[in-house]
């Protein structure tokens, strides 16, 4: 079975060695969506996530394909989503920010924040907007920063 689907097996009824094996699906199931699309000069970063978020999921995190090396990486998560234009067909599509992290990506041009979801029955249903900026003048269309598309993040049980 799929992560998230819950499976109930059910014995014989008679010396037949045939289960019974039922699907129920998960009350709130937990899925990431893009929203929009990156901005840069040329091919534009990359905002993905490790793992499905799933309550109790150790290995959560958000991965950035910066595709610049070494460049600093702002990673800003919000609870709610807006689609706010900057200019030149960029957008900033996180609203209510929560939070933010700052960071420096790898010589391969990565940069991965970990964010592990506790198997707490609260959190299920809680939507994560994310969105991460990239220093690189070369590739901007600003002369400073590219932008990743955004995520929406809902956590499932």
């Amino acid at each position: 079975p799929h992560r998230g689907d819950h499976p109930l097996l059910l014995a014989p009824t008679s010396s037949s060695a045939n289960w019974l094996r039922l699907q129920l699906a998960s009350a709130t199931p937990a899925t990431v969506t893009a929203i929009g699309s990156g901005c840069a000069l040329g091919p534009a970063p990359q905002l993905a996530t490790l793992a499905m978020p799933r309550l109790g999921e150790a290995a959560f995190a958000f991965d950035v394909g910066t595709l610049a090396p070494n460049a600093p990486t702002l990673l800003l998560l919000g609870l709610a989503e807006q689609a706010l234009p900057l200019g030149a067909g960029c957008g900033l599509y996180v609203a209510s920010p929560v939070g933010s992290v700052v960071g420096v990506a790898t010589n391969g041009g990565q940069f991965r924040q970990p964010l592990p979801i506790p198997n707490d029955p609260t959190l299920a249903g809680v939507r994560i907007h994310a969105q991460a900026a990239v220093l690189a003048p070369a590739q901007s269309l600003f002369g400073t920063f590219t932008l990743t598309g955004a995520l929406r993040v809902t956590i499932g049980d």
